[in-house]
């Protein structure tokens, strides 16, 4: 891939880094269970990412958990090439066409959420300890507002308010990561 690096703009190159170091392993594991064979699922995801890099200016634009999404319908697109190529993917509506998209779309699907959960837990993570142990109780826990202001103390109001404004920083979390362009 050297001649690749020598006509990137070098400040794409931290955002090829990332999305590889995020998403190649999902990406291998999900071309893997489609194709039965590593060293096509292999073949995949490395046109996968040659088409990222080709395509990275418009990609760059895109806010964060729908880059990775766009990311993983490259791979479905490359995964029904080697299918097709490979004459086990018919291009007729027939019965295993039809379980082999079905199939694809559960896996993207699963990917997908997979990607959104770590974007959440790493956001998470930023939040002071009062508002992790609010999101616990109220989200793992299924507390209602009522007995999270018991525990913390608080009227049922203000955990209302105190769970709103956590959700809202959340957000704006989401918010800020798609508007950087890097």
């Amino acid at each position: 891939m050297p001649s690749l690096e020598k006509n990137l703009d070098p400040k794409y190159k931290d955002l090829i880094n990332d999305l590889y170091k995020d998403l190649s392993g999902q990406m291998k594991a999900m071309a893997l269970g489609l194709l039965k064979d590593p060293y096509q699922a292999e073949e995949a995801v490395a046109n996968t990412f040659v088409k990222i890099i080709d395509h990275i200016e418009k990609i760059s634009k895109i806010p964060c958990p729908q880059r990775q999404a766009y990311c993983v319908s490259i791979l479905k697109n490359e995964t029904i090439n080697i299918l097709r190529r490979e004459k086990n993917y018919q291009a007729t509506e027939n019965l295993d066409s039809y379980q082999e998209k079905s199939s694809l779309s559960q896996v993207e699907a699963q990917v997908i959420e997979e990607l959104e959960k770590t974007s959440l837990r790493e956001k998470i993570k930023d939040l002071d300890q009062e508002d992790k142990l609010l999101l616990i109780y109220k989200y793992q826990e299924n507390m209602t507002y009522k007995e999270i202001g018991k525990i913390l103390s608080i009227s049922e109001e203000a955990a209302k308010k105190r769970g709103q404004r956590i959700l809202k920083k959340l957000r704006d979390k989401y918010r800020e990561e798609g508007q950087d362009e890097r």
